[in-house]
């Protein structure tokens, strides 16, 4: 079951960062961890948000000493997998036990328990979302993880926009939207275009047409993704199942991806008219997109990802199962499952639609 007040939260924090302790806070408790942080930008400029004080000072001791290379959150970075991992899938037991970042830092500061996941922003930045705990304590449950990955595409959604207004920036108005970056729109709960900004309304009428009814894609089948997860929105807050859409190749415009952001709690002080908010990310040049990307964009999970990415590149579903070794049934479902994600009816628009998307290009 959908934690609402949770996803609407992640939403609201989307837009007013400041928000993003007090979630951090509330998710502790929630899976039983001791404290939350948010870690952007890996590497020389680490930015961090925390569930509270004294754990961002923790977090910033953390890195002076070990570094963004420290074993830990370099192999949390390696798994090219969309979900949340714990300390046990990254170091086996004589690392923990040996490791100076654990037995010098983090277990003497009753820390020591972590499970986080990384988030890829498609324009190319990285977000690492961490929960620590006592290593006393044991690894994080089945029903930690399965609380936190039911929660992932709702944060990969916020995150998108919250790192393009830097993680530590609360100020925001609609007059701000250029800042970001990035084309973006403000949309009425009904879909209807309020406001956009000079980089999203150069894409009108050629990719999108703003009509009295909603805002519409050109592309019709783009179109009917967006019709459904915009309905989706104003029924149950967040959208389900697709909240990221591919915008493929037309006419002068590149392949890019379409993000809806819900507009949640205070920042409806931000934009009072406004129901979600529409971010376009522009994408590079390839044919094939790696499994990692088409994760992120359609919150996929590995095997789905894996699935799709060996249907666009021309195996049948009786290849693929040999493969894989399962039945043909089965492997013939979970494609069935991947296909509503990614908003396409047949399996010739997954090679369609894969081969319009590419690497990301951060826009700077």
């Amino acid at each position: 079951m959908q934690d609402l007040t949770t996803i609407d939260s992640l939403y609201e924090a989307a837009v007013v960062p400041d928000r993003w302790s007090q979630i951090l806070r509330n998710l502790s408790l929630q899976v039983d961890a001791t404290d939350g942080l948010i870690i952007s930008n890996i590497g020389p400029r680490v930015e961090m948000l925390g569930s509270s004080e004294r754990f961002i000072s923790i977090g910033q001791e953390f890195y002076a000493r070990f570094g963004p290379d420290n074993l830990r959150t370099k192999r949390a970075l390696q798994k090219k997998i969309p979900e949340f991992v714990v300390d046990e899938d990254l170091l086996s037991e004589s690392e923990i036990r040996e490791e100076p970042l654990y037995k010098d830092f983090l277990v003497p500061e009753k820390y020591g328990r972590f499970i986080a996941t990384h988030i890829d922003i498609p324009d190319g930045d990285t977000i690492l979302v961490h929960f620590e705990g006592d290593r006393r304590d044991g690894p994080f449950s089945q029903r930690a993880r399965d609380h936190l990955n039911a929660l992932r595409p709702h944060m990969s959604r916020a995150a998108v926009l919250a790192a393009r207004f830097g993680l530590q920036q609360s100020r925001m108005a609609v007059a701000t939207l250029e800042l970001i970056g990035l084309p973006a729109a403000v949309l009425s709960h009904a879909g209807q275009a309020v406001t956009m900004n000079d980089l999203f309304a150069a894409m009108v009428p050629g990719r999108f047409q703003d009509r009295r009814a909603r805002l519409m894609a050109v592309d019709t089948q783009v179109d009917m993704v967006l019709n459904n997860a915009l309905a989706s929105i104003a029924e149950l807050g967040f959208p389900a199942p697709v909240g990221s859409i591919a915008l493929p190749a037309a006419g002068t415009f590149s392949p890019a991806a379409l993000h809806l952001v819900p507009i949640k709690g205070l920042a409806h002080d931000l934009f009072s008219r406004g129901g979600t908010i529409a971010i376009v990310t522009s994408l590079g040049q390839i044919n094939q997109p790696p499994e990692e990307l088409v994760q992120a964009l359609f919150d996929l999970t590995p095997t789905e990802a894996r699935l799709v990415n060996a249907v666009a590149g021309g195996n049948t579903l009786k290849e693929i199962s040999l493969s894989e070794n399962k039945a043909e049934t089965t492997t013939r479902q979970q494609l069935k499952q991947a296909m509503a994600k990614l908003g396409v009816s047949r399996q010739l628009d997954i090679a369609n639609l894969l081969n319009s998307i590419s690497s990301p290009v951060r826009l700077d």
